[in-house]
């Protein structure tokens, strides 16, 4: 049997893949859950041969889904994702997940994808593969590309409005070092202050524009 563990905040979405895995004899699901950051507490306590996440692309996701595969990299992840990162998409595809479906896939799509995991074998959509060619096209013409993973979050705090004392605590780091991150993002992107780094975030689809104005930044 294939335990499999689905992670999902979307509830209609964890009873449609419920559903659509019945149709998989071999996939005996152990639990669905909407808490990401649990998935690697859950894998250190129980077997589990498959995880499919319904998220986007994110820096927290990253980071999950990094310790899972450094935790035991024999375990096969699935991401089936409402929307395609550029800039993230390529990091999640370097950490050796098996499966990146978008979410506009048909059912029987997702359902192939997942059968072709289950063998051994790896699927990226085609829509997602195409972006991620384009974006290689394009890197140099995307700052955000430059910066390190590590770069990446400690920018995506910053611009949620996170002090730097709060960021290193988080991230169980000194000051320093966030500073440290901080004034290298500056020299790569080649600019003096976070008011610059928003500019950037915003235009390069780091963060909804919508997420700033909820916030009361102001642009």
């Amino acid at each position: 049997m294939i335990n499999t563990l689905v992670i999902s905040q979307v509830e209609i979405f964890s009873l449609g893949i419920e559903k659509l895995l019945c149709q998989i004899k071999k996939i005996n699901i152990r639990k669905i859950m909407n808490d990401e950051c649990e998935a690697f507490r859950y894998c250190r306590q129980y077997s589990v041969n498959l995880i499919i996440f319904y998220s986007l692309p994110t820096v927290s996701l990253i980071d999950v889904i990094k310790r899972i595969k450094r935790f035991s990299p024999i375990i096969k992840i699935v991401v089936i994702s409402p929307k395609i990162d550029s800039i993230l998409s390529v990091t999640l595809l370097q950490l050796g997940i098996e499966g990146f479906i978008v979410i506009d896939s048909s059912a029987a799509n997702v359902l192939q994808a997942i059968r072709q995991v289950c063998i051994g074998q790896r699927y990226i959509s085609p829509e997602i593969a195409m972006d991620i060619a384009l974006t290689k096209v394009q890197a140099d013409l995307n700052p955000l590309h430059h910066l390190s993973e590590r770069e990446l979050q400690i920018m995506s705090m910053i611009i949620r409005g996170k002090k730097i004392a709060q960021i290193a605590q988080e991230l169980n780091i000194s000051t320093k070092t966030v500073n440290s991150y901080r004034y290298r993002m500056f020299s790569k992107l080649k600019i003096s202050g976070d008011v610059e780094l928003t500019h950037i975030a915003v235009r390069y689809g780091l963060i909804e524009i919508e997420s700033y104005l909820q916030s009361g930044k102001h642009i």
